[in-house]
């Protein structure tokens, strides 16, 4: 998508910011590695952050039903 339609998206962001062609590359880039390196940490971790907290609402309720 960027290959195809840089030219149009640097017309449509030089609208509201003053950037070099160079400037806008390097940012577009960078942004592309943050949301990817993001999706990349969220996939890897969800499995191991839901299965904690699974695990802790079961030992809630586990305790709950020994005390009564």
């Amino acid at each position: 998508m960027f290959t195809l339609a840089h030219d149009w998206m640097y017309r449509l962001n030089c609208r509201w910011f003053k950037l070099s062609v160079e400037t806008f590359d390097a940012l577009h880039y960078a942004g592309m590695a943050v949301y990817k390196i993001g999706i990349l940490l969220l996939n890897s971790h969800r499995s191991s952050l839901f299965g904690l907290s699974f695990r802790a609402a079961f030992h809630a309720t586990d305790n709950w039903r020994h005390t009564n």
